[in-house]
Formats: C-alpha cells, structure tokens, sequence
C-alpha cells in the first residue's frame, strides 16, 4: 500500500469515528410498558384520602382514580419505582406516557389533570426500600407535573400524553415517585435515558466516554494523544466540547502528531515497519530507506550498508555511496623524447558518488629497464623511489576530472611506473581500499647519436648523411645540428686537435641547426683542406638537452686529386661534376622532404577529423583512446576540448 493511501486509510477512520460522535449514544436506563409484565413497583403509600396506585389486571396499566375523594379534599397517593443506576450520567431524561380523565370542576372541585413527578438521589440502594418517612421527610425533589393537554370522557376515545423532562444528577443513582393529588390518570410507559458523548479519536488525540450535560450546556473535555505521538500546540488545543444529545464539538485545532519514528495507525501510533523511517513529528508515513541503507533502532533515520558513507554534505538520510573501483586501460605513450601521455577510462563502478576524480602518482624504478622484470608484481616492488620533483603534469597530478593527463620531464634510460587513483568525495571514509587503482610502466629511450657518413667530397663542397640503428620512430623526438671546424696543415689527428671554427662564409643546406631531416649538403669549403664535422642530437621541447655527438673528418678535393675521408684518399671525379652531383642531391632530398611534409599534414588533418567525430558529445571530463588514433592526435584533441571547454564556462 502506497503512503498516500495509508494517509487516506487513517483519515477514513478517524472522519468515521467523527461520524458516530455526530450521531451520539443514547443510554437506556429505564424503559417500561404497560405490556410488560416486569413491570412491578410494590412501593405506594396512601397519605390520604382514595384508593391510590394499583397495576390494573386486565390492560396492564398502573392507574389511580380517586374522583369521588376530590368532591371535599386532594389525594395524597404515592408510587415509589425501584433504584435506577445512573451509569455516571449527569443528565437524565425522563418520558412518560398517560392517560387522564376530564375532570368535572363543578362537581368535584379538587379534581386535576395532572400528576407530580419526584426523585431521590443516591448512592446506595435503599435497605428495606423506601419508607414513608422519607416521603414525610421531604426527601424526594420535585422534577416536574405532567399535565395533560388531552383527557377523555365517556363520549370519546381514550387519548394518550407524553412529557418529558431532563433533569440534572449529582448521584450514582435515583428512586422515581409518582404522586397522585386528585387525577383519573393511567400510566403507559415510562421511559429514562441519558447521554454519552462516545470515545472518539479526533485530529491524532483519543476523548474518552462522556456523559452529556444538561440541555443547552457544554462540557469541555480534554483529549489525549495517542501512544506515541505528542501535541505540537502544548496542549492548548487538546479540547472538544460534549453536548447534552451526546455529540461532540468539532475543533480542527486538535492536531497530534505520530513522534519521530512512529506513523499513524488503527488507534495509536505504530513504529515505522523495518527498511524505512520517518525523521520528523507529523502525521505523515514512513518511507522507505534509500538503496544501501537500512532503519535505525529509532526508525528515525537510516544507516549506511557496510562499504557504504555519506560525507557532511550530504543530505542526513540521502543515498549512501562507495568508494570507485580502479580505472580502466590505462596506457602509456610516448609522445616525446622526456615526456609521455596516460590515458584510461572510467571505473566500472562509481561509487554512484558524482565528483569522480583521478590522482596519479609517479615512481622511478631502481634497476634499468621494466622489460627486465617478469610481471606487474615485480615492477610495483622495484618500483619505489619518488619520481622527480621537477616533472610537470598536464593538466594536474592530482584530482584531475580528465581520463588522460601529459607527464613532462622525465629522465632519459629510465623505467618509470605510474599509478592512477580514483576517488569520489566517500574514498576518505572508506577503510582498506585497495582496489581503487591502477598500474602501467614505462621506459624512456636514451637519444642514439646515429653514425655520420659522408656520402660525397667535391672541392668545395660536401655532403653528410646519418641514420639510426634503433626503432626509426624515436627519430621524430630529436633535431639534429652539424657544426664544422677546420684544421691546420701540420696537424694529423683531426679528430681531436681541429678545433678552429668554420666561420660565417660556409653555407649549410637545408640549416645548420634544428634540422629535421637526415642529411645536410655542406658548401663555400676551401679546396684541398682537411675539416672536421660534427652531429650533435638535441630533444624536440625540451630544456636543451645534448646527447653526444659523432665526428667525421673530410679532406676536400684539389683540381685532379682525390679527396681523403678520415685519412683515405678518395679518388673522385671532376670537381666540377661533383659539384653538380651534390646540388643534386641536395636538391632531390629537399624536394623529397617538401613532399614528405605535405603527406604529413593531410594525413593530421585525417586524424584529427577522426579522433573529433569518435569524441563527438563527450564531455571534458572523460576521454576515450584506441590504438587507431597516434597519440599526438589525441594529446591535440584533449588539449583542444579543454579550451574550448574553459573558454565556454
């Protein structure tokens, strides 16, 4: 049953309880006809003059007619009823029923249309009955008369009167007299009730059974409220009003409320049933706890599920959360010489908390390469020094929203490994979270000084070439420069005695430094002069780094000799046509190179478009990689989304 129709369910109990106050309790606590033959009053007394009280056989009825006494003189004719319980009314109403004979004035004189009604309040029920003495006493109190307003004669029928009157009791009980003082009368019924205002349940308060007042008056009387709830109001407004026909009062003030913990039941207040609570005082119902949760002992609030936390900001009976699991593929790339991108994705499970974020923490490994080591086991166990202080993260080490962050920095022929956390605003509360990361480990390559060659030796011309041994990718994180100085005559080892600089004249080709390529076409050279050149690496955005270089020594050609190359002659052909072949060269590499960068550039742009469209209505807090994009494409994208993201917010 849905809350709302428990309300409903309470509401119609208590409008049906309303209901039947409306309509009052009569109670009975006397009702005599004269076709009942337990009908038996034995107590008359004759003070006077006339027959007095007698039960008449043949109709039943209790008659006295003394018309002929009433000629010189009133009656004096007493009937006592037996004792009646009031029941702790306050109030009685008395009926009877008679009849009475027209009453001839002329003739007789002290004749009446009437009889007197009396009553004797008590306690106790009389020892022996009533005694004439306490009529003689005065004891018995005058209610009222009951006149007829209809009598007979011998020419009609016989009509019947009713009276009624209320009267007030002070008394557990009552003895009622009938005094005859000159009427033909004859008693029908007699009838005696009174009223209870019934125990009803109004506005979450119970009034208990009470008798009614006096016609006319009210008794206010106080409520109580159920088990387990309380007024709001201090009791000021705990008071309905019982009427004389057993009604109550309506007072829409009365308001008890279920405490905290309970909810509206039959009569009284019940606990909230097990699985749901109700914090506060009111008449509503208890809901259920939310997922993860269950009741307190007081069923006023609900606690988190072991594994399950709320942190202060969160609403005192809201939802409980976990802590995240460990994020998903993560990956390293290398994307330059010192630096790398991690990427991963989200955890499979939450925590159901909405401020996930990512923490990455940095570990250099002590002995050379994590090839070396036979699983993750191992790399997490020699894995343990503290990267360097100096290492930059893009966007940020810690708390970061993104799935991917760019690590700046790191050091040449070292094996790194690298954790990524998750963590939701419970993480902290959490106790012997072990399962909330991930690991992957990584080595970055020493820059190889490829060997330099000379392809051609013209006379005033050279050509140097150069090319890596190693995987021809690393090549792209590094530019290359060629530096030139010559040597003096005397002088047989140029490998370490030409020290004197070139100078501005030489002219290198395509440059001197930051060259891109694998090839440079020196010219302006001296004929027949021994130069040394040498090949220095320098990492592409980084802060300068050198590795170390490669020298090669060239003797350049004199008209009709052979040059000499580290110390052997070359015997070549015309300066002249050397010269050509050289331009040549020089002029196929850059064109080759020309063509080369074009490729490049359409080939991004494709990627681009690619990694855009498959990122399409993501947001910037979670990123996606797959092995078909190259990670610079990616790094691109990310970096992109960032901004355009900052710059809408």
């Amino acid at each position: 049953m849905y809350p709302s129709q428990k309300n409903s369910l309470f509401l119609a109990l208590v409008v049906a309880r309303t209901v039947a106050a409306v309509l009052g309790y009569e109670e009975i606590l006397m009702n005599y006809a004269y076709t009942d033959p337990a009908w038996q009053w034995v107590t008359k007394y004759r003070l006077a003059e006339g027959n007095g009280w007698a039960r008449d056989s043949q109709t039943g009825k209790y008659i006295t007619c003394d018309i002929p006494s009433t000629k010189t003189n009133s009656t004096n004719s007493w009937m006592i009823s037996d004792y009646v319980p009031l029941n702790n009314a306050n109030a009685v109403h008395l009926s009877i029923t008679f009849t009475a004979r027209h009453c001839d004035l002329a003739s007789y004189p002290f004749c009446k249309n009437s009889i007197g009604l009396y009553i004797l309040e008590s306690d106790i029920i009389e020892v022996g009955g009533i005694t004439m003495e306490a009529i003689l006493a005065g004891n018995f109190s005058n209610v009222a008369d009951a006149i007829a307003s209809n009598v007979w004669t011998d020419r009609n029928n016989i009509p019947e009167n009713v009276h009624n009157v209320s009267f007030p009791t002070t008394k557990k009980g009552i003895y009622l007299a009938f005094r005859d003082t000159g009427a033909c009368v004859a008693l029908v019924k007699v009838r005696m009730t009174s009223y209870q205002c019934p125990s009803v349940v109004s506005g979450g308060a119970v009034f208990n059974k009470t008798a009614s007042p006096m016609p006319g008056l009210k008794t206010k009387v106080k409520g109580e409220c159920l088990g387990m709830s309380e007024n709001l109001a201090n009791g000021s407004s705990l008071y309905l009003g019982c009427y004389s026909n057993g009604t109550w009062s309506s007072n829409l003030r009365v308001t008890c409320q279920c405490k905290a913990g309970y909810q509206p039941g039959d009569r009284v207040c019940q606990a909230c049933p097990d699985g749901s609570y109700k914090p506060t005082t009111g008449n509503t119902m208890c809901v259920p706890c939310p997922v993860n949760s269950y009741s307190n002992t007081t069923r006023t609030g609900c606690l988190c599920s072991m594994g399950y936390y709320r942190t202060n900001s969160d609403p005192p009976n809201g939802k409980c959360t976990a802590p995240p699991s460990s994020p998903r593929d993560l990956s390293s790339t290398l994307i330059g010489p010192r630096f790398v991108l991690l990427s991963w994705q989200r955890p499979l499970n939450d925590g159901g908390h909405n401020d996930l974020l990512y923490s990455i923490d940095c570990y250099r490994c002590n002995h050379g390469n994590t090839r070396d080591y036979d699983n993750s086991r191992n790399v997490s166990r020699y894995c343990n020094q503290s990267c360097e202080s100096t290492l930059r993260y893009t966007p940020s080490a810690n708390k970061i929203p993104f799935t991917h962050v760019t690590i700046f920095g790191l050091a040449p022929g070292f094996s790194y490994l690298f954790r990524v956390t998750a963590e939701n605003g419970v993480s902290r509360l959490g106790t012997n979270v072990t399962d909330n990361y991930t690991e992957v480990s990584t080595s970055i390559p020493n820059p190889v000084v490829p060997k330099l060659i000379v392809s051609f030796v013209g006379s005033d011309v050279t050509v140097l070439s150069w090319s890596s041994k190693e995987d021809n990718q690393s090549t792209s994180f590094f530019y290359y420069s060629v530096s030139c100085a010559a040597c003096d005559k005397e002088l047989s080892d140029c490998i370490t005695s030409c020290n004197t600089a070139c100078g501005n004249a030489i002219q290198y080709l395509p440059r001197k430094d930051q060259i891109e390529g694998s090839f440079a076409v020196v010219s302006q050279l001296k004929e027949a002069t021994k130069y040394k050149f040498k090949l220095s690496v320098t990492e592409r955005d980084s802060d300068g780094y050198r590795s170390d270089t490669s020298v090669v020594c060239v003797t350049t050609k004199n008209s009709g000799n052979a040059a000499e190359v580290n110390g052997q002659r070359d015997q070549g052909k015309d300066i002249s046509l050397y010269s050509k072949i050289a331009l040549g060269v020089s002029g196929g590499f850059l064109l080759l190179s020309i063509v080369l960068l074009m490729v490049t550039v359409c080939l991004r742009n494709k990627w681009y478009r690619q990694a855009k469209s498959m990122h399409s209505g993501s947001s910037a807090s979670a990123f996606s990689y797959t092995n078909e994009l190259k990670p610079i494409e990616n790094l691109v994208f990310m970096e992109e989304t960032n901004l355009e993201n900052v710059r809408q917010n």
